[in-house]
Formats: structure tokens, C-alpha cells, sequence
């Protein structure tokens, strides 16, 4: 079992040395995808490099049985998949996070304030809707037809669920 685990987190820690390489010197339109595409690779050669690794390498135990490698395995991707999951809060706040936004612009400004009016003149909400609503556009959430912006039975289902979600632990409207 620990094989599994110590080689979740060595496929995390490449999965982060990987993203950084790749996002320091390329720049991307799809940031995400980009993440998501390290993530599944790393998933795909998870097992592989599992099985390639003796179970006696580096962890001596007593032989076990099929099921047991089959569960050790499993956990150890399910650890990996976890440790991603998070990754992927944290990205999406250092990514997306309106409040980090106009934090660093305070950090910026001449004199490190600015006023609520001054804020509104560097973060162009306007820009910030129109970029957030062609993503969505891109993912196939919405489409549009005559300037009305409309939920496609993929932005349904994901509405559905949050709302359902927002409504149970009582978040409000939130965004």
C-alpha cells in the first residue's frame, strides 16, 4: 500500500514541476486545459509506472495478493486525483479569484490604495464579464443566438446541480 501512496504524491510533485515548466515558457489561451491535460497523462502512466516498479524495490513486504495490488494501485491514483482536486482550488483562486484581482491592483497603485471608483477604472468589469462569457461560449455551457445568451443541455445539467447545491447550503447568489 505505501508504494501506491509515496508514488501519488512523486506523480503530484511532477504534475506541479510539469505545470510550471509549461506555463513559465508557453503562453496559453486554454490555461486549464492545459492542466487538465497534464493531469490525465500522468493518470494514464500512473499505472504503468506502478507495475514497472518491483514491489520490493523500495518497500519490502511479504508478497500480496491480486486484490491487494489492485487496491493499492487504486489508491494510490484516488490519492493522486485528490491531490489534484485540490491543486485545483488553489489554481482557480490564484486564476480567477476577483478578489486577488483587485488586491494586486491595490498593491500596484502609486500610493498601494485606491478608491472604490479607481478600482472600477482598472478592473474593467465589463472586459471581465465579456471574457467570462466567451469561455463559457468555448466550453458549450451557452450559446448565443441574437445577442441572448442562452444554457445548452451541458450548462443546464452544471445549473441544475449548483443551484441545487447553492440552495442546500444556503451560499445566496454568490459570484
Amino acid at each position: 500500500m505505501l508504494r501506491g501512496i509515496v508514488l501519488a504524491f512523486a506523480v503530484f510533485i511532477l504534475f506541479l514541476f510539469l505545470h510550471a515548466i509549461i506555463f513559465r515558457f508557453r503562453k496559453l489561451d486554454k490555461r486549464f486545459r492545459m492542466v487538465t491535460v497534464i493531469f490525465w497523462s500522468l493518470f494514464v502512466i500512473y499505472p504503468v509506472v506502478y507495475l514497472s516498479i518491483p514491489q520490493d524495490t523500495f518497500f519490502p513486504v511479504n508478497d500480496l495478493d491480486t486484490f491487494s495490488k489492485t487496491v493499492a494501485l487504486l489508491n494510490g491514483m484516488l490519492i493522486y486525483t485528490f491531490l489534484w482536486f485540490g491543486y485545483c482550488q488553489f489554481y482557480f483562486v490564484v486564476d480567477r479569484s476577483i478578489s486577488v484581482r483587485i488586491m494586486i491592483e491595490l498593491l500596484n497603485a502609486p500610493e498601494k490604495k485606491l478608491t472604490r471608483k479607481q478600482i472600477t477604472e482598472v478592473y474593467d468589469l465589463d472586459d471581465m464579464l465579456s471574457r467570462r462569457l466567451q469561455q463559457i461560449v468555448n466550453q458549450k455551457y451557452v450559446v448565443v443566438n441574437s445577442g441572448y445568451y442562452r444554457n445548452t443541455l451541458k450548462g443546464r445539467l452544471e445549473g441544475l446541480v449548483f443551484q441545487f447545491l447553492k440552495g442546500f447550503l444556503q451560499l445566496g447568489r454568490g459570484g
